[in-house]
């Protein structure tokens, strides 16, 4: 299963482009940070770096039966998808883990609705979404929403910051997923 897991985050958890939204991310939620240190950054940045795995994996995991079509070399199409969603429950709970030892009722209450309304998108949006909006936004909206919830975990935030933070993170995403569906629809890699 380990070696498993670890095809599956060479192939699709890379780090030339979750290094630099990493880092990305977490320069925007310790930004909108009432205070921030250089121990909380690392806290910060190990927090983004298991949302992003988590609905990196869960977004691959529901896209399955499409990439079987347009990707049936992808690791997810070619194995036996169990695992895989036991790992997604086995992070998922490990993020809510570790914002209810943090103390952290917003950020915890921020991930659970995040949650909730990802599963909800799955479940009914997304077959009443047209593949743009879905791509474009749906998906995208992800990327505001782990930028609010490690800023929340760090304790008190400036909310005017956070909706800026929140805002540079969409467009930042909705730009590099224009880029990426561009560049894929002339066959190169970006």
């Amino acid at each position: 299963m380990m070696r498993n897991v670890a095809a599956y985050l060479r192939e699709r958890f890379r780090f030339r482009l979750f290094g630099p939204a990493t880092l990305l991310f977490t320069v925007l939620a310790t930004a909108s940070m009432d205070r921030s240190s250089p121990g909380r950054g690392v806290a910060v940045a190990a927090l983004v770096v298991m949302l992003l795995l988590q609905f990196r994996l869960w977004d691959d995991l529901e896209d399955r039966d499409r990439d079987a079509a347009a990707h049936p070399e992808r690791v997810l199409v070619r194995l036996p998808p169990g695992p895989f969603w036991q790992a997604l429950w086995l992070i998922g709970a490990a993020n809510l883990g570790v914002l209810a030892a943090a103390r952290a009722p917003g950020a915890l209450g921020g991930l659970f609705a995040l949650d909730v309304a990802a599963l909800a998108a799955y479940r009914a949006g997304r077959i009443v979404i047209s593949e743009r909006a879905w791509t474009h936004v749906v998906l995208l909206a992800k990327y505001p929403a782990i930028v609010a919830v490690a800023a929340l975990a760090g304790g008190a935030v400036n909310w005017d910051r956070l909706v800026a933070a929140s805002l540079v993170a969409f467009a930042t995403a909705h730009v590099y997923e224009r880029v990426h569906t561009r560049a894929e629809s002339l066959g190169v890699s970006p």
